[in-house]
């Protein structure tokens, strides 16, 4: 669960009929994916090519970058807003 300060409640439609619950999960089948509970709205959904993300860690709560460890041994740093990232292979 993200708290109410970080950087995805701004993607979030403001016009929503409960204020916002976000969490951020990742899967086995290779996508990131941010999701408002309380207005089941999907906000931000990334695929990687790597196989499956086995965890991820934002930076701070006013970043958009957020790291992501992939099934292959690589890290990828992932920029929310431009939807850019990095491939580090371990």
């Amino acid at each position: 669960m993200l708290p109410p300060e970080h950087f995805t409640y701004k993607l979030c439609n403001q016009d929503a009929n409960f204020e916002p619950l976000i969490i951020a999960y990742s899967s086995l089948d290779g996508y990131l994916r941010i999701t408002d509970l309380h207005n089941l709205v999907p906000i931000f959904a990334f695929k990687s090519n790597y196989g499956g993300i086995n965890s991820l860690a934002f930076e701070n709560e006013t970043s958009t970058l957020v790291a992501l460890a992939c099934q292959d041994d690589s890290t990828i740093v992932l920029n929310v807003e431009t939807k850019k990232y990095v491939r580090i292979s371990g």
